[in-house]
């Protein structure tokens, strides 16, 4: 697969977003950071040739479905100045709602793989990066807002400045569940009025961050165990 392109990948693209974050935000438009992450994406996929390859048909059911959505939600924030809220919601909720069934067809016909399940993840990231921006400009939610939406690129560059990144951990156990508070928080805000919306969108985030808290104890964890077996 190219471990060594792909963890660099990883790095770049976290890099990337966040500096196309800041273009976005500077010059009032998404479309700095769809485009970039989509040129990124399109990377990655070039990266992972010989993974995809191996499936029948070619990349498998999942991996296409991930594409789906990842082409979904680029082609609606290109066009979110012409869409109404409720239409913005059920486009990006649609794109929510087969982040699941990706991972259905991966199970279903014995797709599973490292590079699927890294593109599956980055993809929500970007999701919840490209809503949080979103709500930010067309919705003028406190820039806070965007501190959540870049989260997991944050901590990819922490990571990577404490050289954590190849540490195993086991999986966080409220991880899924709050991935799905925080997208439901953030789909809900774009159609709920503004006061229930904010404080939706905070108490998600204290979730979130409380998600990341406990992984990055997992890393820090798992260098003492290290450390132990040294010596």
């Amino acid at each position: 697969m190219g471990t060594v392109n792909v963890k660099q990948w990883i790095l770049i693209h976290a890099v990337l977003l966040i500096i196309a974050n800041i273009i976005a935000i500077s010059l009032n438009s998404i479309q700095y950071l769809v485009f970039v992450s989509f040129a990124s994406f399109l990377w990655f996929i070039y990266l992972g040739r010989a993974a995809w390859r191996q499936y029948q048909p070619i990349a498998g059911y999942a991996n296409w479905t991930t594409f789906l959505r990842l082409v979904l939600l680029v082609a609606t924030l290109c066009l979110e100045a012409d869409l109404s809220n409720r239409m913005l919601f059920l486009l990006l909720g649609f794109a929510v709602a087969l982040d699941g069934f990706d991972g259905y067809l991966a199970r279903r016909f014995n797709q599973v793989s490292s590079w699927g399940g890294l593109f599956d993840k980055e993809v929500d990231s970007f999701l919840v990066a490209s809503i949080a921006t979103l709500l930010y400009l067309r919705f003028q939610f406190p820039i806070a807002v965007l501190l959540i939406g870049l989260l997991h690129y944050w901590y990819e560059l922490l990571l990577y400045v404490l050289a954590w990144q190849a540490l195993k951990t086991p999986p966080n156990p409220i991880g899924k569940y709050v991935a799905a508070i925080l997208f439901i928080s953030l789909l809900l805000a774009i159609v709920l009025p503004y006061s229930w919306s904010v404080w939706l969108v905070l108490i998600a985030s204290f979730f979130t961050l409380l998600s990341f808290s406990i992984s990055f104890f997992y890393k820090y964890r798992a260098t003492k165990i290290m450390k132990t077996r040294t010596f």
